[in-house]
């Protein structure tokens, strides 16, 4: 990033513009300077900026702090992200490398996050709503909502929902 568009973004950071703090962290992030980007995504997170709260829980499931990863991942979705929504659904249906305890496991709760996310925009999510009503798995099994929530995610340009798609079609047509 150029100079001039650094100190730009800096002047909006230094006005509490927590989108500004947020992309000098990213600038930051991978280069020598990490701790002075550490300090923009702490700045970024003191604006309440929704994308650092999902950062910050990610990187705090990474590191292993679950307790911490989940506050701020569900801060980050009372804040409208669908990504930290994708994440916790993830987390109570015991999909995230096994570390939600099963005393945790709860699949209401993933479904809401699941279906939140889906509504939101959210491709990944989408796409497995539409994976999860094609075999049956925590929601009853249905062609019609597993086309549904593919086409949705192919009408956002996923190659992956629009695969899916395709093998649906074969089997179905195979079977006919």
């Amino acid at each position: 990033m150029k100079m001039a568009v650094l100190r730009q973004l800096e002047a909006q950071a230094s006005t509490g513009d927590g989108k500004a703090c947020l992309a000098l962290y990213e600038e930051y992030n991978n280069r020598p300077e990490q701790d002075y980007a550490r300090r923009w995504l702490d700045r970024a997170l003191a604006c309440d900026e929704p994308h650092a709260q999902f950062i910050e829980g990610v990187k705090s499931l990474i590191d292993g702090d679950t307790r911490c990863g989940i506050q701020f991942l569900k801060l980050a979705a009372e804040n409208r992200s669908n990504e930290a929504k994708y994440v916790l659904s993830q987390y109570y249906l015991g999909n995230v490398r096994s570390i939600c305890p099963p005393d945790e496991l709860d699949t209401e709760q993933g479904l809401e996050y699941l279906f939140e996310a889906a509504q939101g925009g959210y491709v990944d999510a989408q796409i497995l709503l539409g994976k999860m009503y094609c075999s049956g798995k925590w929601v009853g099994h249905s062609q019609f909502l597993a086309r549904y929530w593919l086409e949705t995610a192919v009408r956002q340009n996923s190659r992956q929902a629009q695969l899916l798609l395709d093998q649906i079609d074969l089997v179905h047509n195979g079977l006919n």
